[in-house]
């Protein structure tokens, strides 16, 4: 692919800038950093993934088998009646116990299983879509900034320049050494450079 050499000077040109001006500044680690943690959609992204993932944690336990455990203690009991041969009967009920495994199954549970996992995959695609689409806004309003602060600072210095340029014309037409044309000429590329410095101002701001 082919690159203008314009293009690619400017984009060194901020790179530089970036690096040896805006070192106590926020560097873009952690401008994305700050955005994942801290941007309000990305928290109901966030929140919204994990409610279907426990959505479909919860079909899951749907089809866990289930154990019905059933205990049951006897007694013994003796009694005594005044008829003889019944004399210190004893009736014996003896203890059980009842273990009872069952798997649940229905086209109806498997349909919500398969409904909450279709939700969970969408909402995993929606977050990870989400978060890499803030990510990229805020990767291009950084380098927006250097870029405008960049063209700030040479709207800055080249305002300065044309200042001194301009007083220098003055004291040169005081001595004749140049003609009033030289003197309206220089004050209205002051002029120009003082409406760009502003320009590149308001620009940083918005």
């Amino acid at each position: 692919m082919f690159i203008p050499l314009n293009f690619l000077l400017f984009f060194l040109l901020i790179n530089f800038y970036s690096i040896s001006h805006l070192k106590s500044s926020e560097t873009l680690g952690s401008v994305l950093v700050d955005a994942y943690n801290y941007y309000p959609d990305i928290k109901k992204s966030k929140f919204d993934l994990e409610a279907s993932k426990k959505d479909l944690n919860i079909s899951k336990t749907d089809f866990l088998p289930s154990i019905d455990l059933t205990l049951s203690q006897g007694k013994q009991i003796t009694k005594s009646n005044p008829d003889t041969s019944n004399y210190n009967y004893t009736t014996l009920n003896p203890s059980s116990l009842d273990l009872a495994l069952s798997q649940p199954l229905g086209a109806t549970k498997y349909l919500n299983l398969k409904s909450a996992k279709n939700n969970f995959l969408v909402s995993e695609f929606k977050n990870e879509s989400l978060i890499q689409d803030i990510l990229y806004k805020a990767t291009k309003n950084y380098y927006n900034f250097l870029k405008e602060r960049f063209l700030l600072d040479v709207a800055i210095k080249n305002e300065e320049n044309l200042i001194q340029k301009f007083e220098a014309t003055e004291k040169r037409f005081s001595f004749r050494d140049v003609t009033k044309t030289d003197v309206f000429q220089a004050k209205a590329r002051l002029a120009e450079a003082t409406s760009k410095r502003l320009e590149a101002e308001n620009n940083l701001e918005i």
